[in-house]
C-alpha cells in the first residue's frame, strides 16, 4: 500500500448478513472521522505546529515535535491532502524543527513517507537516525533518545523499528543485521505465557505481559519475518513460533482494546497476520464501537491529543475494503509463504493509488463471514482434505458471488483441488482458459500460452482458478522486480472486483432483513431442462431481503421440469441458461400452454455473455404468433406504475463494461412476447441476476446492481397482478 507499514495498516474483516440490529455502520464511522479531524485542526497553532503549550518535561521534553508528526501522520492518513494549507504548515514546522526523540523521528519518518519523493532526503536523514541510535545499544534496541544506550524499553523499540522500516520501504539504507538483532531479542523476551512486556524478565510491572507491548513484540517479529525471511518457501518454523504463541496470548486476553495506544498497536499485528477475531471479538468492530462512543469531537479522547490521533488512524484504515480471503484449513500445510497475500495487497494498493486489503478466515467459519472479499486463495504443497462442512461453507461462498483462487506449491495440491471441484460442481469441467481470456488482458497484457492458468466456469463467472505455476512464491518475494505474475494478479483483481469497485469494511455485502408487516409471497419457479439451467443459485434469494424491504413481499423459489410447467400454477418462471439450447417438443408446448394459462415466463442469458435468451428467443416465434417486442415506457414492468412497492425503470443503469462495449444507452432492453396485451414472455438478453445478487464482475454484461433489483421486483410484481 502506497508508502505505508505495518504502522499504518489495519486488516478489514466481514460483516455477516445478520449483523445485530445496534451494529457500528460506515455511516457512523465516517461522521466520527470527520469529527476527530476538526478536533486535531482546532489544536494546530498559528506556526502549524500540534505541540501542547507551556513548559514540558521528561520524555515528552525528548521527544519535541512528535505531537505534530502524529497529528499530521493521523490527518494523512484519514485522508487529509498534503496540499491542505493547514498540512502545508505543519510540514514547514516538521522540516525545521531540531528533533532528537525515539517516537518524533520515527513519526516524522512516516509523515515523510506519505509524501512525494521530493521528501526522500528527509526521509533517508531520519532513518540514518534510527539505524545508527539501534546500532548504539549493543542489542540493537531503543530508550527515548540515543544518549540512553544502556537501556530500552519495548514501546520505544517498536517505534524506532517502524520508523527505520517505514525507511526501508522507500529505498533508505538498513543493514540486514538489524532485523536480525531485532528477531532474537524478541524471541528471547518473549514470556512463557506467550505475551512481552514493557521491559524483559516476566515479572512485576514492566516484566509482565500486557497488551500493548505484546502487539509491539508480534508486529516486530512480523517485520522481521517479512525482511528476513520472504525468499523462503516455507515459513521459518522458529519466528513463526514465536508468532502463534503471540497470537495466542492476544486470542486469550483480548477486551477491545486497553487504550488507543494498545488499539492501534493491535491493527497493525492483525493487518500483517491476517487475524480477523481476537479472543472471538472481530477487533475492528469492538474499536469503532469504543471511537463512537467516546466521540470524536472538543478535545478528543479524554483530552488528549495523542489519543485521538490512534484513534483516528484506528478508524481511518478499518475502513479500507479487503478484496482477498487466504483460507485457513485447520490443522494442515496452508501458510508456507505467511506474505504472499500482504505484499500482493501492497503491490495492487499502490497500482490503484487506493489502498486495499487482504485477510485470513478459516473454511470452518460461516460462509457469511467470507462474503465482503470476492476472492477466496488457497496455496499448499499437500493434498488437502476438506471436511463435508468446509465443503458446504466453500460451495455456499461461490454460490454467492465469490471466486476461488488456487495456487499449487505441488502437484499433490493440484490432485485434492480437482478433486474438491468435482465434488463441488459436477456439471462443471476445469479447462485450460484460452488465451483470448480476459484474465490475461483485462489490465495487462498477458502471454496465456506461457502462463496457463485452468478454470472453472458456470458460463457466466469464473468459479475456480487454479494457476499451473507457484506464482504465490514469486509474491512472497521481493517485489522490486515487478514481472507478469504481478500483472497477471492485476488482471484478477480487475476481473474480480469491477476494476476496483468495491464496498467500505463496514458495509454488509447484503441487505439485512427489516422487521415489517408480511404482505405476501411470491413463488418463482426455477425451469429446469437438458443444459446449464441454475449457473446463479442464489440470484433470488439474494433479492428476497431488498425486496421484502421495499414490497413486504417474501420471494421463495420450487425447481420444476420444464416439460412440466404448464401445469405450474404460479404466475413467475424464471427461464435461465448461458449457452445455446435446443428446446424439445415438450417443452415448447409447456411454455405455449404455461403462458396462456396467465403464466409469466422470464428468459435471461445470465451473464450477458452467451446466446442463450436469443436462441429461444428465435425458436418460440414458431410457437407465439406474435414476434417479441421491446418492453415500452408505459408497460407497469418498465414505469412501476399500479405495482405495490414498484420502480420507475424507464431510465436504467448499466455495468460500466456494457456501457463501453454496447450501445445501450439509459432505457431498458427487455422485450417480450404479449398475449392479449399482456407480456407473457419477458426476454432480457443482458444479465439481471449477478446484479440481483450484487456481484462486482467486470466481464459480465448487464444491467447495475440498483437497476437488476429494480427491474426483477417489477417483473414479480407485475406477474403476481
Amino acid at each position: 500500500m502506497r508508502n505505508c507499514s505495518l504502522f499504518l495498516f489495519a486488516i478489514i474483516v466481514f460483516t455477516a448478513i445478520s449483523s445485530p440490529a445496534n451494529a457500528v455502520t460506515d455511516e457512523q464511522v465516517g461522521k466520527t472521522i470527520e469529527n476527530m479531524k476538526k478536533a486535531l485542526y482546532a489544536k494546530q497553532n498559528a506556526e502549524g505546529s500540534f505541540e501542547p503549550g507551556g513548559e514540558v518535561a521528561g520524555h515528552i521534553a525528548k521527544n519535541r515535535g512528535g505531537h505534530t508528526a502524529l497529528a499530521t501522520l493521523a490527518l494523512l492518513v484519514s485522508g487529509e491532502s498534503m496540499q491542505n494549507p493547514k498540512i502545508q504548515k505543519a510540514l514547514k514546522y516538521l522540516r525545521r524543527v531540531d528533533m532528537e526523540g525515539t517516537y518524533a523521528i520515527s513519526l516524522r519518518n512516516h509523515v515523510w513517507s506519505y509524501l512525494p519523493d521530493m521528501y526522500n532526503g528527509y526521509l533517508a536523514k531520519d532513518t540514518t537516525w534510527l539505524v545508527e541510535t539501534a546500532r548504539m545499544h549493543k542489542k540493537g534496541l531503543y530508550s527515548y533518545t540515543q544518549g540512553y544506550t544502556a537501556g530500552f524499553d519495548h514501546s520505544n523499540t517498536q517505534y524506532g523499528m517502524l520508523g527505520m522500516w517505514q525507511g526501508s520501504k522507500r529505498g533508505a539504507a538498513v543493514p540486514e543485521n538489524i532485523w536480525q538483532t531485532i528477531r532474537d531479542h524478541f524471541i528471547a523476551a518473549q514470556n512463557q505465557d506467550g505475551g512481552w512486556g514493557y521491559r524483559t524478565g516476566g515479572e512485576g510491572n514492566h516484566g509482565a505481559s500486557k497488551e500493548s507491548m505484546t502487539g509491539a513484540g508480534l508486529t516486530a517479529l512480523l517485520v522481521a519475518q517479512q525482511e528476513l525471511y520472504r525468499n523462503n518457501k516455507t515459513a521459518n518454523k522458529e519466528i513463526q513460533v514465536a508468532i502463534n504463541k503471540g497470537l495466542g496470548w492476544m486470542d486469550k486476553r483480548f477486551a477491545g482494546g486497553q487504550g488507543w495506544y494498545s488499539s492501534y498497536g493491535i491493527e497493525r499485528v492483525a493487518l500483517a497476520s491476517g487475524t480477523r477475531f481476537f479472543n472471538k471479538r472481530d477487533w475492528y468492530q469492538a474499536g469503532a464501537e469504543k471511537a463512537i462512543r467516546v466521540g470524536g469531537g472538543g478535545g478528543g479522547h479524554g483530552g488528549a491529543i495523542v489519543n485521538t490521533c490512534f484513534a483516528l488512524m484506528f478508524l481511518s484504515r478499518g475502513r479500507v475494503p479487503v478484496w482477498i480471503n487466504k483460507l485457513e484449513v485447520s490443522g494442515q500445510t496452508w501458510n508456507n509463504r505467511p506474505n504472499d497475500l500482504y505484499f500482493l495487497t501492497e503491490y495492487l494498493s499502490n497500482l490503484r493509488e487506493g489502498e486495499v486489503n487482504w485477510q485470513v478466515v478459516s473454511m470452518d467459519y460461516r460462509p457469511d463471514d467470507w462474503l465482503m472479499a470476492p476472492v477466496a486463495y488457497l496455496s499448499s504443497t499437500e493434498d488437502l482434505k476438506f471436511t463435508d462442512a468446509q465443503k458446504a461453507n466453500l460451495k455456499q461462498y461461490l454460490d454467492r458471488g465469490g471466486m476461488l483462487v488456487c495456487n499449487p506449491e505441488g502437484t499433490y495440491f493440484k490432485q485434492s483441488i480437482r478433486a474438491l471441484v468435482e465434488s463441488l460442481y459436477p456439471q462443471y469441467k476445469m479447462r485450460p482458459l484460452a488465451p483470448s481470456h480476459p484474465i490475461f488482458h483485462t489490465l495487462h497484457q498477458i502471454d496465456g500460452k506461457k502462463h496457463k492458468i485452468h478454470g472453472v466456469s458456470n458460463g457466466a463467472r469464473e468459479l475456480v482458478l487454479m494457476f499451473d505455476s507457484d506464482v504465490g512464491f514469486t509474491w512472497q518475494s521481493d517485489m522490486k522486480q515487478v514481472g507478469p505474475l504481478w500483472d497477471l494478479a492485476s488482471n484478477l483483481f480487475a476481473l474480480a472486483t469491477n476494476k476496483g469497485v468495491l464496498a467500505n469494511r463496514l458495509v454488509p455485502p447484503f441487505e439485512s432483513r427489516k422487521k415489517r408487516q408480511v404482505a405476501g409471497e411470491i413463488v418463482v419457479g426455477r425451469a429446469k431442462y437438458d443444459g446449464n439451467w441454475l449457473p446463479e443459485p442464489a440470484s433470488w434469494k439474494l433479492l428476497g431481503n431488498p425486496m421484502f424491504n421495499k414490497t413486504g413481499v417474501n420471494i421463495k423459489t420450487a425447481d420444476l421440469e420444464l416439460s412440466a410447467i404448464g401445469s405450474f400454477d404460479q404466475k413467475l418462471i424464471h427461464l435461465a441458461g448461458t449457452d445455446t439450447y435446443k428446446l424439445k417438443n415438450a417443452e415448447r408446448e409447456a411454455i405455449k400452454q404455461y403462458a396462456a394459462n396467465g403464466g409469466t415466463l422470464l428468459i435471461e442469458t445470465v451473464g450477458g455473455l452467451g446466446e442463450f435468451a436469443r436462441d429461444v428467443e428465435k425458436q418460440l416465434a414458431g410457437v407465439f404468433k406474435n414476434p417479441p417486442v421491446p418492453l415500452g415506457s408505459s408497460d407497469a414492468v418498465i414505469s412501476g406504475e399500479g405495482l405495490a412497492g414498484g420502480f420507475d425503470c424507464s431510465r436504467v443503469s448499466w455495468r460500466w463494461r456494457t456501457v463501453q462495449t454496447m450501445a445501450v444507452g439509459s432505457r431498458p432492453r427487455l422485450a417480450a412476447i404479449l398475449i392479449d396485451g399482456r407480456p407473457a414472455v419477458i426476454i432480457s438478453h443482458e444479465d439481471l441476476s449477478l446484479g440481483m445478487m450484487g456481484l462486482r464482475h467486470w466481464h459480465v454484461m448487464g444491467y447495475s446492481q440498483r437497476s437488476a433489483r429494480e427491474l426483477a421486483t417489477n417483473v414479480l410484481l407485475a406477474s403476481a397482478k
